[in-house]
């Protein structure tokens, strides 16, 4: 999955621990040579490949945009929002480092719908108008990824795995009118085969502050709003209760959080994490609360650890990652 190295417009809080990993997808290289799934523990470290490079055999590469050729496979509209499934090929060997969809595959246009749907529906629609009845803004592609549960001690004992990665990109005005350049607005990543969420970001309400003028179209009365939570958040912190005001929030919106994996991205948490690696912060710690974000962190059905932040402002998910 090749990445856009501008990302001004999501929120430092809402992208941390979001990485882009390096992929590499010639057909050649789908399987990883091994797999130990069923190894027992005490043989685990007499195979296995090492990871402890940025990439392995079989992943699609970090490459710049610029050096590949992007080949546009088909577009599809839905709801005023066109987005483009692309490959990528490599000019020198003339191989696609990027995958094409599979029959069975969950399906890129069906995730797409679903993202619309969702967004429209929450605190992040008015962002999502940026990219309305546009083209080329919104892509779709398929790489191939190491499954992270599969690693053990800097060592790689499973098959890659197919990831759907779909972004959302608008035009970055800061600067000035006459440099455009698109920046990520968003990024969705699911197992291409089953249309399970990996990982999500999103920008947050602090880009409306931080970057007031890449909104062309948020209403004034929009921009205000926003505004106006941020003062509330911010004030919290010279009030005497600070603490407890905080304790309140976190009851508040923990609820909303759980609500929206669950209903959303159908991610179902069963007991926040207490353990050591979180416990400065608490199991569901406010992160930077003049930012109006608030960070949580749990343990799925599945007993993986997610890591979610929130924004208050607009009262959304704006970013999650599973912690291996």
């Amino acid at each position: 999955m090749r990445c856009n190295k501008k990302v001004l417009m999501i929120a430092t809080t809402a992208m941390l621990g979001v990485g882009c990993i390096g992929l590499m997808g010639a057909m050649k290289y789908q399987n990883v040579k091994t797999e130990a799934s069923d190894m027992k523990e005490s043989d685990v470290a007499k195979a296995g490949i090492d990871v402890s490079s940025q990439s392995m055999e079989g992943e699609t590469p970090i490459e710049d945009e610029d050096k590949l050729d992007k080949e546009v496979v088909e577009t599809y509209s839905y709801k005023g929002y066109e987005v483009s499934f692309i490959r990528y090929k490599d000019p020198k060997t003339g191989e696609y480092v990027s995958d094409k969809e599979q029959d069975g595959d969950y399906g890129y246009k069906k995730t797409f719908r679903e993202i619309i749907d969702n967004a429209e529906k929450s605190g992040w629609n008015y962002m999502l108008e940026e990219v309305k009845g546009k083209k080329g803004q919104i892509t779709a592609e398929i790489d191939w990824k190491r499954d992270e549960d599969q690693i053990v001690n800097g060592k790689y004992y499973g098959k890659l795995i197919r990831e759907c990665s779909i972004f959302f990109k608008a035009q970055n005005l800061s600067n000035n009118d006459m440099d455009i350049q698109l920046e990520t607005l968003a990024d969705f990543s699911t197992v291409a085969e089953t249309g399970k969420y990996l990982q999500v970001g999103k920008s947050s309400s602090s880009d409306l502050v931080e970057y007031p003028n890449q909104w062309k179209i948020v209403t004034k009365e929009q921009k205000n709003k926003v505004m106006d939570a941020f003062d509330k958040f911010e004030n919290i912190k010279f009030d005497k209760s600070y603490k407890e005001e905080v304790k309140e929030y976190l009851k508040q919106y923990k609820d909303d959080i759980l609500k929206e994996l669950k209903d959303v991205y159908g991610i179902n948490v069963v007991k926040e994490v207490t353990d050591k690696q979180y416990e400065k912060q608490g199991s569901l710690a406010m992160n930077d609360i003049y930012s109006g974000s608030v960070r949580f962190f749990g343990k799925t059905d599945e007993d993986k650890n997610i890591e979610v932040c929130y924004d208050l402002c607009g009262n959304y998910i704006t970013s999650f990652q599973y912690n291996h």
